[in-house]
């Protein structure tokens, strides 16, 4: 017995040992000094410009850190894929700066730091088009993808809050400006932040990249899957920004934990359609301005309208992401409004090229929109500015009878149906 105890306890020992370095050797360096060879190119050249805001998401919880340390791939020489960080007061990484921003290209053991800048906010669309420009200059490809990282905030709060700075971030306006400066044409931007899948992002990058990827609810905290999409790139270099958008969609959902994936709801957009999408928007947003002018027909709408469900949070304190979707808008609508909705229907089908959404909320059509759930003036006058749709921002403006609206230039309580 005594012989067979002291064997126990050297194979525990020996298991112990054993454990102790596969921790060690798994834990490693996330950033390496040395630029290591590749392996032999696979076919089209591919540079992928990761934006890394890492903002609360890496101070409360250090999830920009998990990412950066699963960014370990061995990538062929016609792969690149480079990565920014900044935007975060404390990183969980030891030489991942706060003070800087970083520029790192993904190599087989971790990241290699290339370029290192005086810190800067990552919610200035600067930042953002001279990291592009940067790296299309110094790593030029055939095929260009851009992911941002961080928290969405829907159409009014736009993408990337930089901690340093007050929270700022890249509103649709500056995403624009940013994405028209750098001058690079994406087969593909990729958002793996929330509340981003909207028809107002979609239009603000849309002359500036074939697709898009993103999630119009809550993203998923395990965010999309940067090993699978490498072997993708690498294992299938011509593929198309479609085909990478479905890959993305597919392995988050796949990744997400049971309960994220029953609120899923990420999409993949033809930013070829999103043309004819506003024009339909714009159609039906007529509809609805038109509906004010008939007490009868404004309460149809005002009926239909209250099935709507909010995309987001909608608590004063969650704080109110005012988006609801363009699917459950024209399924409300359609029947007593007729073709109107129905050409926003068909379009909707033809810009949403795919989606992924759970069964919480399965009738989603893949794009939100802005919708002021909770009414509040000074909103629906930011809206403005942003807004593709002149007839959308008369109907707001008409039903909001009971806020200041600045500026209002159409009023409800002009009207007949008012009166009546």
């Amino acid at each position: 017995m005594k012989e067979s105890s002291d064997l126990m306890k050297r194979l525990s020992l020996i298991l112990c040992v054993i454990l102790a370095v596969s921790v060690i050797a798994g834990c490693g360096d996330v950033v390496v000094q040395d630029e290591e060879r590749r392996r032999a190119s696979t076919g089209d050249s591919w540079t992928v410009m990761m934006y890394m805001c890492g903002s609360t998401l890496e101070e409360n919880g250090g999830l920009a850190g998990d990412v950066l340390r699963s960014l370990a791939y061995d990538l062929p020489e016609n792969v690149n894929v480079l990565v920014e960080t900044g935007g975060c007061r404390d990183w969980s990484i030891e030489d991942v700066d706060n003070e800087y921003l970083q520029y790192y290209t993904v190599q087989r053991s971790g990241l290699r730091l290339v370029n290192q800048l005086s810190s800067a906010n990552m919610g200035d669309s600067h930042t953002l088009s001279d990291f592009i420009s940067w790296s299309a200059e110094n790593y030029p490809a055939k095929h260009y993808m851009t992911i941002i990282w961080d928290h969405g905030g829907g159409p009014l709060g736009g993408v990337a809050y930089d901690s340093n700075y007050g929270y700022d971030s890249l509103s649709v306006t500056e995403l624009r400006s940013a994405l028209a400066r750098a001058g690079i044409n994406m087969d593909i931007i990729a958002f793996d932040a929330s509340l981003t899948a909207t028809i107002e992002m979609a239009a603000a990058v849309s002359m500036y990249s074939d697709y898009m990827a993103a999630s119009e609810g809550i993203m998923p905290a395990s965010g999309w899957d940067y090993e699978d999409l490498f072997y993708t790139l690498a294992n299938t270099p011509g593929a198309n920004g479609l085909q990478i958008g479905q890959e993305l969609c597919i392995a988050a959902a796949e990744k997400a934990s049971e309960k994220e994936a029953e609120l899923m709801s990420l999409s993949v957009i033809d930013l070829s359609k999103e043309t004819m999408l506003s024009l339909a928007f714009d159609g039906a947003a007529q509809t609805l301005a038109d509906a004010t002018g008939t007490a009868s027909v404004l309460g149809i709408l005002r009926r239909d309208l209250g099935r709507l469900e909010p995309v987001g949070a909608n608590t004063q304190w969650e704080g109110y992401s005012n988006i609801a979707d363009i699917g459950e808008l024209t399924a409300a609508l359609e029947s007593d409004f007729g073709s109107p909705i129905g050409n926003l229907k068909n379009a909707l089908a033809e810009a949403v090229v795919c989606k992924y959404t759970g069964k919480v909320r399965s009738g989603m059509g893949g794009l939100g929109f802005w919708y002021p759930f909770h009414r509040d003036g000074a909103e629906i006058a930011r809206y403005r500015e942003i807004s593709g749709s002149a007839r959308y921002i008369e109907y707001l403006e008409k039903t909001a009878i009971d806020v200041d609206v600045p500026e209002r230039s159409a009023d409800l309580g002009s009207s007949g149906a008012f009166l009546e």
